[in-house]
């Protein structure tokens, strides 16, 4: 018995030694960050991470969860073996693999430099609350709304409806009709009742549709809708119960203001920060200044500015101009040309304006100063986007 029992222990324990250790081992792995090896390699815990959250939204949701994780790890595996049968092929001593390369690194470092400007521009409370004061369509919470329809692809029978509605003194008339006559199925049987949705959301057998939904949005508690003509046909809509919408606190929104402002304000951080480079490098375009000096007058640059296509290239060229040719006709156009094209096509109002500062300063008698005052005064604040110079011309004369 004893002999058992000593035997018994001895396959227990020879058990857990070669049966059992691989997966402490594999567990021993995965609780000190590493979750794949490859060769001499090791992928790690915050490496799987880092790639999971690089990934977008739609993508990254295949990747939930440890099934998930675990397929993320197999695809970065097989990267992993093809990228070393890659080095093993000495693939990347070609030199175009090599161009490539150092193109791709180019990149990587121009991005983590704009990120780095961004990281260090400074947003002061004053921005956020002026950002916040200006955007407050933005930041407003959806509002919640219960109501019911009558619905038919007829625009007859709609109207016929409404007006059976406006002249009936019977308060039960609404639900009646919806009820029994509606063309919505899905609802009829609760008196047309949608249930409680956003408008600009999804709307129980609407769908998402704006046009109702804007429509439904304007009316208060207990109106009922004139017909409203959207996607699906015709609906008579009775307002329920309506949650208004609400400015959201600026203390819940501000890292978004920041985000909003940073991203307006870096275009402008950047181009000051690539003219201080340039300097700073001694960069030097001989094929732009060869042009520049092969072309003599101010009309052979203002007719390469008008062939242009490329808004910088205008740019370059109006400037040239401005500042190569100061005392020429050309000078005062091309500085309001050079802003019109910042404002736009390019959607800068920071270097139009400084554009147009110059023009007021050097050319205050020019006859261009008073489209130059138009285009000032109304940029940004135009509901439509101006073609051409000629355009603000036509809108000064309807004002």
């Amino acid at each position: 018995m004893l002999r058992n029992l000593v035997t018994g222990v001895m396959l227990v324990c020879t058990v857990i030694l070669f049966g059992g250790c691989k997966g402490s081992n594999d567990n021993l792995e995965i609780k000190s960050g590493l979750v794949a090896r490859v060769g001499d390699e090791v992928i790690k815990m915050r490496e799987l991470e880092a790639r999971k959250k690089s990934l977008p939204p739609a993508q990254r949701k295949k990747f939930e969860g440890e099934a998930g994780r675990a397929k993320l790890v197999d695809e970065m595996i097989k990267e992993r073996v093809v990228y070393l049968a890659a080095l093993e092929n000495k693939l990347q001593n070609r030199e175009n693999i090599r161009t490539e390369l150092d193109y791709s690194r180019r990149l990587i470092l121009i991005r983590a430099y704009y990120g780095k400007l961004a990281e260090e521009m400074v947003v002061s409370d004053k921005e956020i609350k002026e950002y916040y004061e200006n955007n407050e369509f933005d930041y407003m919470t959806n509002s919640i709304i219960k109501a019911q329809h009558i619905f038919s692809r007829d625009s007859l029978k709609a109207v016929e409806w409404k007006e059976r509605i406006d002249s009936s003194d019977d308060k039960y008339i609404f639900n009646k009709i919806a009820k029994a006559e509606s063309e919505d199925s899905t609802t009829a049987k609760e008196n047309g009742v949608l249930g409680s949705f956003n408008p600009s959301g999804y709307i129980k057998f609407v769908g998402k549709d704006k046009k109702f939904g804007n429509a439904v949005d304007w009316l208060s508690v207990g109106e009922i809708s004139d017909v409203i003509a959207y996607d699906k046909g015709y609906s008579i809509v009775k307002i329920l119960e309506k949650k208004q919408a609400k400015l959201k606190p600026i203390e819940d929104v501000r890292e978004s203001i920041i985000k909003s402002i940073k991203s307006s304000k870096i275009k402008e951080v950047v181009v000051e920060d690539i003219e201080r480079l340039e300097k700073k490098y001694h960069a030097v375009n001989y094929l732009r200044e060869n042009l520049i000096k092969n072309t003599k007058s101010a009309e052979e640059l203002w007719e390469l500015a008008q062939d242009e296509t490329s808004p910088e290239k205008k740019i370059i060229y109006y400037r040239a101009i401005a500042h190569g040719y100061p005392d020429h006709k050309f000078a005062p156009q091309a500085l309001f040309m050079t802003a019109f094209t910042y404002s736009e096509e390019l959607g800068d109002f920071s270097f139009a304006r400084r554009a147009l500062e110059e023009l007021f300063k050097k050319y205050p008698d020019s006859e261009i100063i008073e489209s130059a005052k138009w285009l000032e005064e109304n940029m940004g604040k135009k509901t439509f986007k101006l073609d051409s110079a000629d355009d603000i011309k036509k809108e000064m004369n309807k004002d």
